[in-house]
C-alpha cells in the first residue's frame, strides 16, 4: 500500500477530516501526518505522526535537529538542495517550513493529499527532495472566495491544480468555479461526496414519528462568519415573529461575527427567541439536532456543508439556501427546501410553511432525508473511493 500525507496543516483539523484520516488508516492505507499536533487520542493509533508540537518549542528545536541529522546522514544531496532553496528567505519562514519539510525529505509519502488548496504554497517548487505525487482537495472558500478576491491566492491555486496529478472536488459547483480558473485541468477532476459517520448519528425509529413542536425549535450548527448568511435568516424570522408565529431559534457556533449577530438580535426585538450557544461538543450537538424540527443554513457561500448532511442523517427536515454546493446537498421538496440566496421574503415564506406543515409530511421530510443521507454520504463510501484514486495513481 502506498504511503499516503494526508495534509491539512494543524491536527487535528475538522471533524470530517480527522474522521477522514482515521478511516483510511483503519482501512490498511499507511496514513502520514505532518505538521502542528495539538493532540491524538488512541483512535488515531493506525496513524504514523511525524508532527511537531503545538506549545512545546524546546520539542521543535529537537525535532528539527533531528530531522536535520537524520537527512544530511541518508539524503545528503536533497539536504543540501533544501538548505540551498530555503537559505535566503526570513528565519522563521525557514523554521516553519523546515518543521514540516524535512520530516516529509526523510519519510518520502508517495503521495501528499493537500486538504486545503491555499497549502501548496509550502510545496512549491520541492519537486526535486519531494517525489511525491500531488493530489489537491478543493473546498468551499478557499477556491470560491480567496481564489477569485486575490491574484496571489488565484495564481497558487492554478499551479496547484496544474501540479496535481487527480484533483478531488466535493460537488459539481465547486468543479465549474475551477474550471474558470484553471479550464485545462477538467480530465483531472474527481467528485467524491463528502461524508460523515452515520454511526455518531444515528436515529431510533422512535424520532421519526415525532411531530414538530410547538413553538417550532429551529437550529443552525456552523461557524459565526459573513459567508454563512446568519443576518438574511434572522431578518427572515423577524418577519415571522411581526405576524405572532412561535418559534425559538438556537445557533451553535463560535466566530468573529458573535459581537454583530448579538446586536442584531437585540436590533431585531428577538432576544427572546434567539440564542448563541457557542462552542458545543459533539455530543452535545447530537442532543441539540434531536431536540429540534428544522435546520437553517441561508449561507452566501459554501462550498457543501457537512452539517447539512449531519441533520438529514439525524432526521431534520432542512431549509437551505442555493449557494454553491448547498443545491447538491439536500433534495428540494424531499428531504428539506432551498431558497434563493439572500431572499429574506422567500426564506420567511418557508420558515412559515414549517410551522403549519402537517405532521403527516413532516414526517415524510424526516425518513427521506435519514434515507438520503445512508444512501449518499456514508463514510464507508468515502473512504473506499478515495483508496480507489490512490490506487490507480503512478507513483513510478
Amino acid at each position: 500500500m502506498k504511503k499516503v500525507a494526508i495534509y491539512t496543516g494543524t491536527y487535528p483539523d475538522t471533524t470530517f477530516l480527522t474522521l477522514l484520516a482515521r478511516g483510511l488508516a483503519d482501512s490498511g492505507v499507511e496514513v502520514h501526518i505532518y505538521g502542528k499536533l495539538k493532540r491524538k487520542t488512541k483512535e488515531d493509533y493506525n496513524i504514523k505522526f511525524f508532527t511537531y508540537s503545538d506549545k512545546n518549542k524546546g520539542y521543535n528545536f529537537y525535532f528539527i535537529l533531528k530531522y536535520v541529522f537524520l537527512n544530511l546522514f541518508f539524503n545528503y544531496k536533497k539536504a543540501i538542495w533544501y538548505y540551498r532553496h530555503i537559505k535566503s528567505e526570513e528565519a522563521y519562514s525557514i523554521y516553519k517550513k523546515s518543521l514540516i519539510i524535512l520530516p516529509m525529505i526523510y519519510h518520502q509519502p508517495d503521495i501528499i493529499h493537500l486538504q486545503w488548496i491555499q497549502s501548496f504554497k509550502i510545496f512549491r517548487e520541492l519537486d526535486e527532495i519531494l517525489n511525491a505525487k500531488i493530489v489537491v482537495s478543493i473546498r468551499g472558500s478557499q477556491l470560491s472566495i480567496s481564489s477569485f478576491l486575490y491574484p496571489d491566492a488565484w495564481q497558487t491555486t492554478v499551479d496547484a491544480t496544474n501540479k496535481a496529478v487527480k484533483i478531488h472536488s466535493i460537488s459539481d459547483d465547486l468543479s465549474l468555479q475551477l474550471l474558470k480558473i484553471n479550464p485545462l485541468v477538467r480530465d483531472k477532476i474527481i467528485k467524491i461526496n463528502p461524508a460523515i459517520d452515520l454511526n455518531l448519528f444515528y436515529t431510533a425509529e422512535a424520532s421519526f414519528n415525532r411531530a414538530r413542536s410547538n413553538p417550532l425549535r429551529i437550529i443552525t450548527v456552523c461557524r459565526l462568519s459573513w459567508k454563512k448568511g446568519l443576518a438574511y435568516g434572522l431578518e427572515a424570522l423577524k418577519k415571522i415573529h411581526d405576524k405572532g408565529l412561535n418559534f425559538e431559534y438556537i445557533i451553535i457556533g463560535e466566530g468573529k461575527q458573535r459581537e454583530e449577530l448579538t446586536f442584531l438580535i437585540r436590533d431585531l426585538g428577538l432576544t427572546n427567541k434567539v440564542k448563541l450557544k457557542g462552542r458545543l461538543s459533539q455530543t452535545e450537538i447530537r442532543k441539540a439536532l434531536l431536540n429540534s424540527d428544522v435546520f437553517l443554513l441561508p449561507s452566501v457561500q459554501e462550498g457543501f456543508s457537512n452539517a447539512v448532511v449531519e441533520a438529514q442523517a439525524i432526521g431534520l427536515p432542512c431549509l437551505v439556501s442555493d449557494a454553491e454546493g448547498l443545491e447538491e446537498n439536500i433534495e428540494h421538496e424531499k428531504t428539506g427546501f432551498i431558497f434563493k440566496n439572500r431572499n429574506v421574503p422567500e426564506l420567511a415564506a418557508l420558515l412559515e410553511q414549517f410551522t403549519k406543515i402537517s405532521n403527516k409530511d413532516y414526517i415524510i421530510l424526516k425518513r427521506n432525508g435519514v434515507e438520503r443521507s445512508k444512501a449518499r454520504y456514508d463514510i464507508k463510501d468515502q473512504i473506499i473511493a478515495l483508496k480507489n484514486l490512490y490506487e490507480n495513481i503512478d507513483i513510478i
